[in-house]
């Protein structure tokens, strides 16, 4: 099981390789990726500038340090503009991401 310790120590290694901007993580993100990181199904909802992306990227990065092999991401929005956001967010991370959804095209799709 991932402890806080554990993703304490993941942050540090992946700001560090990553460049990201932010220092700390809140209590309740942290309980988020931690769910994530141990496999437990969980559903967050922040408000505006909480810090869901953090949620989002953080996991599968951490994961694929931890353990050696790839994982994916999914995040569910229903904001077009940010699914193109995190699309590309992941992309340049070299996480696997794609758009679902029925009116989206094949160049939205790969966040284009």
């Amino acid at each position: 099981m991932a402890s806080r310790d554990l993703i304490a120590r993941q942050l540090e290694f992946l700001k560090g390789e990553f460049k990201f901007t932010f220092n700390d993580l809140k209590d309740k993100q942290i309980s988020v990726i931690a769910s994530i990181v141990n496999k437990v199904d969980c559903m967050a909802i922040f408000p505006t500038g909480f810090g869901k992306s953090a949620c989002n990227i953080l996991p599968p990065l951490m994961m694929k340090n931890m353990h050696k092999r790839h994982f994916y991401g999914i995040v569910v929005s229903s904001l077009r503009s940010l699914m193109n956001d995190q699309v590309c967010q992941f992309a340049s991370m070299g996480i696997s991401a794609v758009i679902c959804g029925p009116d989206i095209s094949a160049e939205e799709r790969k966040g284009g």
